[in-house]
């Protein structure tokens, strides 16, 4: 799926990992999706920072290689998308 597609599916307010999150701010805007929080993957190696907020969506961008430190902070927040 493209980063385009993704990104006009994504879930209200949900977090999306882009390795070039300028680009994909840009194409978020593109499409009047600006409630999309879009991060680089760096930041998945401190998940605590998004613990105890409301995440709608979690999409990594297809394709993206992640680091195992990563891979480990993005399991971790996968049990709290959704959760209210």
């Amino acid at each position: 799926m493209s980063t385009s597609q993704q990104i006009k599916e994504a879930p209200v307010g949900a977090i999306f990992v882009h390795a070039s999150p300028g680009y994909a701010r840009d194409l978020a805007q593109k499409y009047e999706r600006t409630d999309i929080d879009v991060i680089p993957p760096e930041r998945l190696e401190h998940p605590e920072r998004y613990l105890g907020m409301h995440i709608t969506g979690l999409i990594v961008n297809e394709g993206l290689k992640l680091t195992t430190k990563q891979q480990r902070g993005l399991d971790r927040l996968k049990p709290y998308v959704g959760r209210v």
